[in-house]
């Protein structure tokens, strides 16, 4: 069964343009993923707008182990910590729903 994640990111004010700017490389790198079946990132979420959602679709958990795992995602993960509301995206794990 494939692993679906939805993430949240409020960049801190003034961080907006760092977020996007990680995250267009984090995008390129994720994709590349082999278990990797989906990743896109919607811009102004919330009433603010600074809201960041992204939508992620894994093969199988151990695709998903693979991508937290990676360098790249630890390493964007820890820039956060300067970047984002409570220094973390806010990660809901999701599974499909087939009828």
């Amino acid at each position: 069964m494939t692993i679906g994640v939805i993430a949240r990111i409020t960049p801190l004010a003034g961080r907006e343009q760092a977020v996007e700017d990680r995250l267009a490389q984090l995008a390129q790198d994720v994709r590349a993923e082999e278990g990797n079946l989906l990743f896109y990132i919607y811009l102004g979420d919330g009433p603010d707008g600074r809201g960041i959602t992204i939508v992620e679709e894994y093969r199988d958990e151990a695709a998903f182990r693979t991508h937290i795992d990676a360098p790249h995602t630890v390493a964007f993960n820890a820039e956060l910590t300067g970047m984002a509301e409570g220094g973390a995206s806010d990660v809901k794990m999701v599974r499909p729903f087939a009828k």
